[in-house]
């Protein structure tokens, strides 16, 4: 099956009933492609820092997975965090106008935030729930 051209990147969809992502097909069952950038956030942010095999620098990838209490300052904490792993993408061009954000739903739950521009200057986001 020829693979159609709609953008750079995989193209993703998220599981209303587990909000879990996965690629998302087309009607002849070929990989879906995008430019939204959304693969590059989830990727950039759910690898755990220095765990890509590919990244020689060990520096690819968050400590998201390090945030483990839930006091004062987790918000701010995960805000920072998440921030952090998107400075490549956002260096190269592929993200631009990013924000990132920390909604508490509960103890130790969250949903984090990612709000961003891609190279066309679309606007794209990403909601991913943290915690148990």
């Amino acid at each position: 099956m020829p693979v159609k051209d709609g953008g750079r990147d995989i193209a993703l969809e998220a599981n209303p009933a587990t909000g879990l992502f996965d690629f998302s097909f087309d009607e002849t069952g070929n990989p879906g492609f995008t430019d939204s950038e959304e693969h590059t956030v989830l990727s950039l942010e759910l690898e755990r820092q220095g765990e890509y095999w590919a990244d020689p620098t060990g520096k690819r990838g968050s400590l998201l997975h390090t945030v483990r209490t839930d006091r004062t300052g987790t918000r701010s904490q995960l805000v920072a965090i998440t921030a952090a792993p998107l400075d490549p993408a956002i260096a190269d061009g592929r993200l631009r106008n990013v924000t990132t954000d920390a909604e508490k739903k509960g103890t130790g739950k969250y949903v984090f935030l990612v709000r961003w521009r891609n190279r066309e200057g679309r606007q794209a986001a990403a909601r991913l729930p943290i915690g148990d």
